[in-house]
């Protein structure tokens, strides 16, 4: 009897553990498991736009690695769908600023409607479409998620900062429309992946 009862507490104990360490698992892999260093092979080509979805000024920090790399690139923040006639590669650095728009005199509507046209046309003509998503503590996530919902979905691959208030929602868009993501540490580690795009 006692023996009876010391397997169905071990058993109960195993099944307990087994639980528990493969919920960890799953968690970690959900948040994880589409995330890779970078790309295994160039997707990119010259020439590239690099544009801004939101008008933040973080799309000067793209503009400096693209520099640095010395790609054949061309700095848009203010891209029309017009200009993608002799790119290959559209970029784009998304991170709303009512700022920066109040500054251009630009309504976020316009903003919107102008990035809905850039990636309608980028993916009507086959261009390979990369997104950088900084991220970061934003009071203004109603807008940039709406932007994240425009880009992300049509994009080849996705760079973003982790530990950012969308964190969870760029790796399921990713996910759902399997996109590959790079998912940096911080904003000077975004370097290494773009790279990989192109080289």
């Amino acid at each position: 009897m006692k023996k009876n009862v010391w397997r169905i507490m071990l058993i109960i104990v195993f099944l307990f553990s087994y639980l528990i360490i493969n919920t960890k698992v799953l968690e970690s892999n959900n948040k994880n498991v589409f995330s890779i260093p970078g790309l295994p092979r160039p997707i990119g080509k010259e020439p590239v736009i690099i544009t801004s979805a939101g008008q933040s000024t973080n799309t000067y920090i793209i503009k400096d690695i693209s520099n640095r790399l010395m790609l054949r690139s061309y700095f848009l923040p203010q891209a029309k769908s017009n200009d993608l006639k002799e790119a290959k590669t559209i970029v784009f650095s998304i991170d709303y600023s009512p700022l920066s728009l109040k500054l251009q005199g630009k309504k976020y509507e316009e903003e919107k409607e102008r990035i809905k046209e850039l990636v309608d046309k980028a993916d009507h003509i086959d261009m390979k479409i990369v997104s950088i998503v900084f991220g970061g503590k934003k009071q203004n996530k109603k807008e940039n998620i709406e932007l994240l919902d425009i880009v992300l979905p049509k994009s080849d691959y996705i760079i973003g900062v982790k530990e950012s208030y969308c964190e969870s929602y760029i790796i399921q868009i990713a996910k759902d429309n399997d996109i590959q993501i790079t998912l940096v540490d911080g904003v000077k580690a975004i370097y290494e992946p773009f790279a990989s795009i192109f080289r």
